[in-house]
């Protein structure tokens, strides 16, 4: 795999501000050889920005802590998700005006064999390998437990005017579960994470089509933000593309 994650978030047509954050990190980091976040805030006054901002913060901070730890991986990650949660949960407790903040939380870093990821919340992160295109993570939304449960289908709830209800959030209660795992990675594999700013934006189609085509990793982040302002942008949107 190429050695240089990209970033690029705009906050769209329709928000007066961007509430996504992401950090890009192409070299080391405590145990990790790089690290990649895209976290989407929500709450009023700003708060969702603070709390961005503030779970990154706190989750590269347990990294750096945690440098000899004898975890796996994908244990790490998931230990210093929910670190970073109690600790924006502390600062919405600590002011009246960010009661109620939160944000989404989607990471992974990456070795020779293996991409290791967690999430909270409805921020995804796909990989595409060879022809085929896979979201690793399962959204933490209302919408998303319907069709599991097999009382929606993937089609209904695309259009569902419920779809954003998030069921878990990072920084909104104590102890919130983040989901982890890792999967085989090879040469030539892309790695995108994406705020839903993106993904409501496109279809899993139209995120594959732009993947699969020309251009360097750069070129297709850039192409992947233009169709969603095209679309609408009707939401702050951030992708990682690695």
């Amino acid at each position: 795999m190429g050695r240089n994650g990209i970033g690029k978030t705009n906050v769209g047509y329709v928000r007066q501000n961007n509430e996504d954050s992401l950090f890009v990190l192409n070299g080391p980091i405590g145990k990790l050889q790089n690290l990649y976040i895209v976290a989407d805030g929500m709450g009023g006054h700003n708060a969702g920005e603070v709390a961005s901002a503030a779970a990154i913060d706190h989750f590269c901070t347990y990294i750096r802590e945690n440098a000899y730890s004898n975890q796996y991986i994908e244990e790490l990650l998931a230990s210093a998700a929910i670190y970073a949660n109690d600790k924006v949960f502390e600062l919405s407790l600590a002011d009246q005006t960010r009661q109620g903040m939160g944000t989404t939380l989607s990471v992974c870093c990456y070795d020779a064999d293996n991409l290791y990821f967690t999430h909270i919340g409805d921020s995804r992160i796909y990989l595409l390998s060879g022809e085929t295109l896979t979201q690793l993570t399962a959204d933490h939304t209302f919408v998303e437990e319907m069709v599991k449960s097999g009382q929606m289908t993937e089609e209904e709830a695309q259009y569902n005017p419920s779809r954003h209800m998030l069921t878990r959030a990072l920084g909104t209660e104590y102890g919130v579960a983040a989901d982890a795992g890792y999967t085989p990675i090879q040469n030539g594999d892309l790695v995108l994470l994406c705020s839903d700013g993106l993904s409501n934006m496109l279809d899993n189609e139209a995120l594959a089509a732009i993947l699969r085509g020309e251009g360097t990793v750069e070129n297709k982040a850039e192409q992947l933000v233009a169709q969603a302002l095209a679309n609408g942008g009707l939401d702050n949107v951030t992708v990682i593309l690695l």
